[in-house]
């Protein structure tokens, strides 16, 4: 799999101050491996972004079946469409390896 650096980083190209100031306001969680980190339904008050692993983006089939949307990747960020819309997630975020993010709240990120 073709694999794009920093394809969903839309912190990668902010001004340093404006980077600076976001991570003043970063808080870091781990998750294991299958941890869901959200789930479709849940608020959508926190954006993320990967540190350390991977994680995968999917919804499922009325039959069960993943259907796996995105493989995201170290310094991806997702998780960040609710936070502008204000809507309830719409898919599932779930931990492909062990993995480290951080997180803006929506406060913060308003």
């Amino acid at each position: 799999m073709l694999v794009i650096p920093d394809l969903h980083n839309w912190r990668k190209n902010l001004p340093q101050i404006a980077i600076e100031e976001i991570q003043q306001l970063l808080t870091f969680k781990s998750y294991k491996a299958d941890e869901f980190i959200y789930s479709a339904g849940d608020e959508s008050n926190k954006g993320f972004q990967i540190v350390s692993g991977e994680i995968k983006v999917c919804n499922y089939s009325l039959e069960g079946n993943e259907l796996i949307l995105s493989n995201i990747h170290v310094n991806d960020c997702f998780g960040d469409m609710g936070l502008i819309t204000g809507q309830k997630r719409i898919n599932y975020a779930i931990a492909s390896t062990d993995v480290t993010v951080n997180i803006i709240n929506r406060s913060d990120f308003d």
